[in-house]
């Protein structure tokens, strides 16, 4: 029996998975070192001969990052020269910060967040990165700056911002059920105003007699802070994103 007709008899042969307990579909052979599958679940991978006789073939639409996540099939790579790009870590923190029990302990106002169900395919997710109007690398990917009450990671929604900036806004002092920025002082017997400034430290903005007063004082200076950066990395964001921030309003129920 020739050569070709062997080749000519494996397609189209099913092969079991142990890896991924599921069947596959020989559809081409180009040599026993260039073999294409496709699993009955989706996907279709290239393989060698040794990998298909020992069934240890990964399918990459089967999710194995946080329980949700999958790299799926196409061009954008998880490492480079050993190395995760920064597409990659991106995602991957992104799924962590919603499904990881430990870092849900750590960061709870993150609880009932999730990933929409296309950026849980990292192909997709790191093709949006690619085509983000504006720089990526080196800045955080926000979810809930356009729409603070957003609690999902989509293209609607998720912009990228300096981290400085990120911090800025989401971080600040809460003193037990005041609002935000707010303490009481016992001994002045009034309500001290505080705001994170640039450089991540307390800003202490005056003693008031009321709550609003107080409040009043840390919403127009953080609005401040917000804009002034805004304005001074307009050339440096994405349109969404600088409009986000010039648009953002700090409210006493944050």
């Amino acid at each position: 029996m020739g050569k070709k007709y062997i080749v000519k008899e494996m397609i189209g042969k099913r092969v079991f998975n142990i890896k991924c307990n599921e069947w596959m579909e020989i559809i081409e052979w180009e040599n026993a070192q260039n073999i294409k599958i496709k699993f009955e679940s989706g996907g279709i991978h290239k393989c060698s001969y040794h990998q298909l006789k020992k069934g240890t073939i990964k399918n990459l639409n089967i999710p194995s990052v946080y329980e949700h996540g999958y790299i799926g099939y196409g061009d954008h790579k998880a490492f480079i020269n050993s190395k995760m790009t920064f597409e990659y870590i991106t995602w991957r923190n992104m799924l962590k910060r919603c499904y990881n029990k430990s870092s849900l302990i750590q960061r709870p106002t993150y609880k009932n967040c999730k990933v929409c169900e296309e950026w849980k395919n990292f192909q997709i997710f790191a093709e949006w990165v690619n085509n983000y109007n504006g720089i990526t690398k080196g800045y955080d990917l926000d979810k809930d700056i356009i729409d603070k009450n957003s609690k999902i990671y989509n293209e609607k929604n998720c912009i990228f911002i300096p981290a400085f900036l990120n911090s800025l806004i989401h971080r600040t002092y809460r003193h037990k059920k005041l609002p935000l920025g707010v303490s009481y002082d016992k001994e002045k017997k009034k309500y001290e105003s505080y705001c994170q400034n640039e450089n991540g430290k307390k800003y202490h903005l005056g003693y008031y007699k009321s709550i609003d007063e107080a409040f009043y004082q840390y919403k127009k200076y953080k609005e401040y802070l917000i804009k002034k950066n805004a304005i001074e990395y307009k050339n440096k964001i994405s349109v969404i994103a600088y409009e986000a921030l010039m648009n953002y309003e700090v409210e006493i129920t944050d």
